[in-house]
């Protein structure tokens, strides 16, 4: 697994110094597509808050009643919400920011009891220290979780023994970078040569092997080495148009387990239009090495479905949606020192 560290590590460094060597052939390529000039990271004027806040939310949904009709069908109800806020500070060579990206969704079919589509809650904070315009050091700490009881609908339809809920798992990872930021491309890349992670479950019902953590406990601790990708650009914007895209990627891997990379990945595409409605797009991936799921089934004698053999898969999720929206950024202004 070391060794794969190291040639992971090897493979992105140069890809990162070739940003950082290249920044002012951006920077003039950038000046002249958009005609105009990149503001220094270092400093806040005096006349501008450091703080800056944002909320982003998008709520979409699908109904369909049927009564003696004759093409057939069945009576569906979904539901979705999308939401972000985040809350930056930026003052000098400081900077501190924050963020929550959480999904819900249900589905009901017919008389049947509704199931979830959707469950996902992120939470990540994250200090650095700037030294130029481009690299700065810093301490974050990130953690994923649920909402509510989550069920494997294939292997139990009734939904009688939850597999999951909130804080089990809740998967926490801590640690020291260094990190390159091309803000005006929207580039953000985290290199950790020393990351901690923690998978908890804080429910005694739930089965703590099935997220590769020993029988009897209810916590896997692991050292190793993580990198992350952001990327958040604002593709288009006028008065009743504006498209913004977003992927986040992280990886983790193991010093003390040779069973792989972690993966995380999930990617949107947002549009809001005529200020009110939205569209978006959203493929979540995830691999965790640690995470086992039904491989091969049977039937018991009483009918139940019995787990035979289990292994490792990736776990994607796709949705798109239509609905309403909303979106609020905030930098605060206050008034500049007068002087006599």
């Amino acid at each position: 697994m070391l060794k794969k560290l190291l040639l992971l590590t090897c493979g992105l460094l140069p890809s990162v110094f070739c940003l950082a060597q290249n920044a002012d052939d951006l920077d003039k390529k950038f000046d002249e597509k958009a005609g105009e000039k990149i503001e220094s990271l270092i400093g806040v004027p005096d006349s501008i808050s450091p703080w800056k806040f944002g909320i982003t939310s998008a709520l979409t949904f699908n109904q369909q009643q049927l009564s003696d009709w004759q093409a057939g069908g069945s009576n569906t109800f979904n539901l979705a919400m999308q939401t972000g806020m985040f809350a930056n500070y930026r003052k000098g060579r400081h900077y501190w920011l924050s963020l929550i990206d959480a999904s819900y969704g249900i589905n009901k079919v017919q008389d049947k009891a509704p199931q979830k589509v959707q469950d996902y809650l992120e939470f990540n904070t994250k200090y650095g220290y700037l030294l130029n315009n481009y690299w700065s050091v810093t301490a974050f700490g990130e953690g994923i979780s649920q909402f509510t009881n989550g069920y494997n609908y294939a292997t139990d339809p009734g939904a009688t023994k939850r597999n999951s809920t909130f804080m089990a798992p809740g998967i926490f990872s801590e640690g020291f970078g260094l990190v390159y930021e091309y803000k005006p491309k929207g580039i953000y890349a985290r290199i950790a040569p020393i990351t901690a992670r923690q998978v908890l479950i804080t429910a005694p019902d739930i089965d703590v092997t099935r997220f590769g953590i020993d029988s009897g406990k209810t916590a896997l601790y692991e050292l190793g080495s993580s990198v992350r990708f952001d990327y958040l650009k604002e593709l288009y914007n006028a008065p009743n148009l504006k498209i913004t895209a977003e992927s986040r990627l992280f990886m983790f891997t193991s010093f003390t387990k040779n069973n792989g990379v972690y993966v995380n990945w999930r990617n949107k595409l947002n549009m809001n239009f005529l200020k009110a409605f939205t569209f978006s797009l959203l493929v979540h991936t995830i691999y965790d090495p640690n995470v086992q799921f039904p491989d091969r089934t049977s039937t018991d004698a009483n009918g139940k479905t019995v787990v035979e053999t289990t292994k490792r898969k990736w776990q994607l999720l796709q949705a798109v949606g239509f609905g309403v929206g909303y979106s609020f950024v905030k930098k605060k202004k206050t008034t500049p020192p007068t002087t006599n």
